[in-house]
């Protein structure tokens, strides 16, 4: 996933994950929040792969993998 964004990745999309990963390092401290931006973080980089089935398998498990976190 990640090899993937970063050869997709425009300056916009870096710029969108900047703002994702500096809001989950602001939940720091507040569980439910970081749970949630670090899910985010994980939605920007799949959707800058611009690859419907990473974005599908972020959707498919992203839920899932909250509660497992808990």
């Amino acid at each position: 996933l990640a090899r993937n964004a970063a050869v997709n990745a425009t300056p916009e999309d870096i710029e969108s994950l900047k703002a994702a990963l500096e809001m989950n390092r602001q939940s720091i401290g507040d569980l439910r929040r970081f749970e949630r931006t670090d899910v985010d973080f994980h939605y920007v980089l799949a959707v800058i792969t611009r690859n419907r089935i990473f974005t599908a398998v972020h959707a498919a498990l992203a839920e899932w993998l909250l509660e497992q976190r808990r």
